[in-house]
């Protein structure tokens, strides 16, 4: 029995199981690798993001200009500042519509210029009046 157990902690003649790590080149090569992947493919995906920003922007600004048409014809009154679609169409309801920010963190705005009236968000660069403003209907429309 001695022998027996003693027998049986020798190491046995099998296959022996080689147990292989990465090499400090083939991680490098994977990083260059997913590096250049990110260099080629970041950029578009940054461009399409703020295409999306700028949809949204344009949608919002069509939403209100219909909202402000609707507003006056219900209320008979004439609005001038997009504030006033927070009241309530009728006493003791609750605020006609809620505003939000454009996707950049900037109120929306109403501009007019004699007749023509235009919802405006100030764009991605946040400063009202300049040219990458986005409004609706676009000003070159009108």
């Amino acid at each position: 029995m001695h022998t027996k157990f003693a027998g049986s902690l020798t190491k046995s003649k099998g296959p022996v199981s080689k147990r292989r790590a990465f090499t400090l080149i083939e991680i490098m090569v994977v990083v260059i690798i997913i590096g250049l992947l990110a260099g080629l493919v970041g950029p578009q995906i940054w461009k399409q993001l703020g295409f999306g920003q700028k949809a949204t922007a344009e949608t919002m600004c069509q939403q209100l200009f219909n909202n402000v048409k609707f507003f006056e014809a219900t209320k008979r009154i004439k609005v001038t500042e997009l504030r006033e679609l927070e009241e309530p169409l009728d006493e003791g309801e609750d605020s006609y519509i809620t505003l939000q920010d454009d996707p950049w963190g900037n109120a929306y705005w109403l501009e007019s210029s004699g007749r023509k009236r235009h919802v405006c968000s100030a764009g991605p660069d946040g400063q009202e009046g300049s040219e990458d403003d986005i409004c609706y209907p676009s000003k070159e429309e009108a």
